[in-house]
């Protein structure tokens, strides 16, 4: 498909990208899309060739066209990209240790004290998050060490699909908590740490011009 829509106004293209997006997903054949814009190529494309003078530059997904881009023409190509809305949460993701239910409260701590972490997830049997345990509720000088996790833990948790762009986490940033993220079937991901995500923001803005110096 050569530039199919081009010559559309910006909120019928906009629809027609979401309904070419839904569509793929039903047929999932492949289409090769051909676009001068490159926030429609992030887009819609799983996988993205950037030409210069007829012959391909570089080949990857859209996380690696804005995050690694191979020469000065590229970095050039992609330097005004907001990163938020191009990569995805899972690019950021972090493995931590996971609490059960039935563990006790002075378990849990162990766990968390040895993470050097604010707290820690609490799964369960099929490894879907269901609660957090906060370090300061387990350092408490009242609290009973041998109740189990079940009754310390919080469950005013909101997993994140590990697949939402970047820009979807800044909701969740509303303390030093780190971000729980979930594969499409409720299974934890791994964690995301508020301060490392805009750290990581940061040091994609200054790779730039240092790549296209």
């Amino acid at each position: 498909m050569d530039e199919p829509f081009g010559a559309l106004d910006p909120l019928i293209r906009r629809d027609m990208q979401d309904m070419m997006i839904d569509l793929q997903k039903k047929l999932r054949k492949t289409i090769i899309f051909i676009t001068h814009d490159l926030l429609e190529a992030l887009k819609l494309g799983d996988r993205i060739a950037i030409m210069k003078e007829g012959r391909f530059v570089q080949i990857g997904t859209p996380e690696d066209i804005v995050s690694k881009p191979k020469d000065p023409y590229v970095a050039d190509f992609v330097k005004d990209v907001d990163r938020a809305r191009v990569l995805k949460a899972w690019t950021l993701h972090k493995d931590q240790p996971t609490l059960t239910p039935d563990m006790t409260a002075g378990q849990a701590r162990e766990v968390i004290d040895g993470l050097s972490a604010t707290g820690a997830y609490v799964t369960d049997a099929d490894n879907k998050p269901i609660g957090v345990v906060e370090k300061r509720t387990v350092h408490d000088s009242g609290a009973n060490m041998a109740a189990p996790v079940a009754e310390v833990m919080k469950t005013d948790i909101d997993p994140v699909d590990c697949n939402a762009l970047l820009v979807d986490l800044f909701a969740h940033c509303r303390d030093d908590r780190p971000i729980v993220l979930a594969d499409p079937d409720g299974t934890m991901r791994g964690i995301v740490k508020p301060f490392e995500l805009f750290q990581r923001l940061a040091e994609l803005e200054e790779s730039d011009p240092e790549l296209a110096a």
